[in-house]
């Protein structure tokens, strides 16, 4: 009885189906304060353009799409009181390229590392106000999930999460020059 029900649990484990990262899992939920340190960011920037994310195939690794980090990035910024309320205008573009999510192929803790690259651009002119890649890690553990295949996507949307939030406290500390 005991072999049965262990070969159950690994057939359960086995057959587990990789699942898209969770919007709401890669928000950044800090309050409208944060546009007070920088107040020429407040409702200024319109998201343009994101690039470089894939969509999850369920029977390979959880990805982060396009569409997903938009709605991280744009809820991300609605909380941080810097998204336009209006899509068509803002003071700032902001475009983003994903560049890759280094994800381990097996493990216990399971650490993720998300590269992306931030471009602000002023939207009268197009001139490049800000821009940074940023590199941020997030490691979900054993007690995050017992299935591999969750603990990979808890760990890609902890990975997002934490770029997203490192940009933003980026921006909002940044000082561009006499001028900008």
């Amino acid at each position: 009885m005991s072999k049965f029900v262990l070969f159950l649990f690994m057939a359960g484990m086995l057959s587990a189906c990789a699942s898209p990262a969770m919007v709401e899992h890669m928000t950044v939920k800090s309050g409208g304060e944060r546009a007070l340190a920088n107040p020429s960011l407040r409702n200024a920037i319109r998201i343009d353009s994101i690039s470089g994310g894939e969509a999850t195939n369920p029977l390979w690794t959880s990805e982060v799409s396009n569409d997903d980090f938009r709605e991280a990035l744009a809820a991300s910024l609605r909380n941080a009181g810097l998204l336009s309320p209006d899509d068509s205008t803002g003071r700032y573009n902001l475009d983003v390229q994903i560049l890759g999510l280094s994800q381990p192929a097996f493990g216990f803790d399971m650490t993720v590392t998300c590269h992306a690259n931030y471009m602000v651009e002023t939207s009268e002119t197009g001139d490049p106000y800000f821009l940074d890649t940023v590199t941020t890690a997030y490691t979900a553990t054993v007690g995050s999930h017992l299935i591999g295949v969750e603990r990979l996507r808890i760990a890609n949307e902890g990975a997002v999460r934490e770029s997203i939030r490192e940009f933003i406290d980026r921006l909002m500390a940044f000082s561009p020059p006499a001028g900008r």
